[in-house]
């Protein structure tokens, strides 16, 4: 499985609001010396600039300005795996690379009871030098997820289909791969996951969709890039392999009924004329299954030195062994 990238989770936050009775009065009830008819407006201070890690997600994905903006609206952090777990364990106990959360901040008593939200951007810290640019990518899948937020109702309607209309489009064991860690996520949420997925996992993408998503990246094409560096380099090279072993399988499968075939007609001659052809096959398909098994070996314990659980990429079967 690959590792959840991330977790939607809803933060309940409850204030009181007591009212306080003649705080600012003067003493002489005078609320007004200077004369003026009404308080005097004072501007907030400007925020303070965000932090160099910060800048530097930013910067190494390409966000664009309403990309940038989404993304600091979240306030995002890079935690260390102590912090970064508790705050976005899902609920399957398996740790996250990063998570989008929606906070609801409410308020009771007083004349502003209600209640608000906010949005949080949760990042790992990867120190492991072969996974590190794994943080741009989560840092991008995750303002994604704001910026699919904030689709206004019939924008998001044309994306999601062209999100849906994109995926037969695209290679399914990757697809299959990719999206195998939100297979339980449905609506919204996996139109949401797809959103992020897409976006940043996938060079070639439909024109529509690269329309969409220069909204967010003047180049896209670096967050792939730290994608592959990282995960999809091994990914294709193992939905390579499983290609081939899927072909290699059928022609030893056609290849053995022709040669039960030709043992339940007595044929020993045109038999053994085979036996050499389908032991070639069948040492190619076991050469091929040890690659196949060995990159998913290490693929899986590179998801699981970084907090994520193995599950869609598992080993693969020798067919049988070389007829006689």
């Amino acid at each position: 499985m690959r590792v959840r990238w991330r977790a939607r989770r809803l933060v309940l936050v409850s204030a009181a609001l007591v009212m306080l009775a003649g705080a600012c009065s003067s003493g002489n009830g005078d609320s007004n010396q200077n004369g003026d008819d009404g308080a005097t407006a004072q501007t907030a201070p400007p925020p303070p600039p965000p932090p160099a890690e910060i800048v530097d997600l930013m910067d190494r994905t390409s966000m664009t300005a309403e990309a940038r903006t989404l993304f600091l609206d979240a306030r995002p952090r890079i935690e260390s795996s102590i912090e970064f777990g508790s705050n976005c364990r899902n609920k399957s106990g398996a740790h996250t690379l990063g998570c989008f959360l929606v906070v609801k901040d409410c308020q009771t008593g007083g004349l502003s009871s209600g209640c608000s939200t906010r949005t949080q951007i949760r990042l790992l810290r990867i120190d492991r030098p072969d996974a590190h640019d794994l943080v741009y990518v989560s840092a991008a899948h995750e303002m994604l997820h704001a910026a699919y937020e904030k689709l206004p109702p019939d924008g998001r309607i044309r994306i999601d289909r062209e999100l849906e209309a994109a995926l037969p489009q695209l290679d399914k064991c990757r697809v299959d791969t990719n999206l195998g860690a939100y297979a339980d996520r449905v609506g919204s949420d996996r139109l949401s996951e797809l959103h992020s997925v897409l976006a940043t996992e996938f060079a070639v993408l439909p024109p529509g969709l690269q329309s969409h998503f220069n909204r967010y990246f003047s180049n896209r094409q670096l967050v792939v890039s730290a994608h592959d560096r990282t995960l999809g380099n091994p990914e294709q090279e193992i939905c390579g392999l499983r290609s081939r072993l899927d072909q290699l399988e059928g022609q030893i499968g056609s290849i053995r009924r022709q040669m039960q075939q030709l043992r339940s007609a007595d044929n020993i001659r045109a038999y053994n004329a085979l036996v050499p052809r389908i032991n070639a096959l069948v040492r190619e398909h076991n050469r091929a299954a040890d690659a196949h098994n060995r990159r998913v070996r290490e693929y899986n314990r590179l998801l699981e030195s970084l907090g994520g659980d193995p599950g869609t990429l598992a080993p693969r079967q020798a067919p049988a062994t070389p007829a006689q």
